[in-house]
């Protein structure tokens, strides 16, 4: 049992970490709650939040498709399939639902599934929208802080194949961040989002059994 639960405290760890650095170096700049967008929530967050996150993870899924099909087409051309191979292998090893789809125990599956819907987008928020946001728009503008928070929220995902997908993702978030002043409809965009990939990837799972 302990065995199982390891990978899920590992993630709750990661991302507690990551939310107390980001809220910790906020307050170390002199933000308060408003800045840092951790102002009162808006009416009907949950509602534009669910909304937002379903519609995201149309384009998410719509837009994965898209940028796997053009580098099929560019190692096609360049014949470099063995690198589309390679690169593949990355993204796999990066991507959390890829994790989700190896595990075969039932409390080590609920649990990563439990973690990466709620408290990652949590802490990712805190920290990409929060904390890196605030940083670049305090010596910038609004525009950088949307395109520096989405390029190093992609980076930091791993997997070059999914780069480009997560930097719009990244973006879209970031604008309702700029948007609303705030971050808590980006974290409800962001749990529906994993939310429903995790529900598309257990029916999956359920499909091929």
């Amino acid at each position: 049992m302990m065995n199982q639960l390891r990978l899920p405290a590992l993630l709750v760890v990661q991302e507690f970490i990551m939310a107390g650095l980001a809220l910790g170096l906020l307050r170390a700049m002199g933000e308060n709650a408003a800045s840092a967008g951790l102002g009162k929530p808006g009416k009907h967050l949950w509602l534009r939040g669910c909304i937002a996150g379903w519609l995201l993870t149309l384009v998410a899924l719509e837009l994965g498709e898209l940028v796997v099909e053009v580098y099929g087409v560019l190692a096609n051309v360049f014949s470099m399939h063995g690198l589309l191979v390679r690169l593949t292998a990355v993204d796999r090893r990066t991507d959390i639902t890829t994790i989700v789809s190896v595990t075969r125990h039932p409390v080590q599956f609920w649990g990563v599934v439990l973690v990466g819907t709620f408290l990652v987008p949590v802490a990712e928020e805190l920290f990409f929208r929060g904390l890196v946001y605030r940083l670049v728009e305090r010596h910038s503008s609004s525009t950088w802080a949307i395109i520096v928070s989405s390029l190093i929220f992609a980076a930091a995902h791993g997997g070059p194949i999914r780069f480009a997908t997560l930097f719009v993702l990244g973006v879209f978030i970031a604008v309702a961040r700029q948007k609303t002043g705030s971050v808590w409809q980006g974290m409800i965009m962001h749990m529906t989002l994993n939310g429903t990939m995790f529900a598309l990837l257990y029916f999956k799972m359920i499909s091929l059994k």
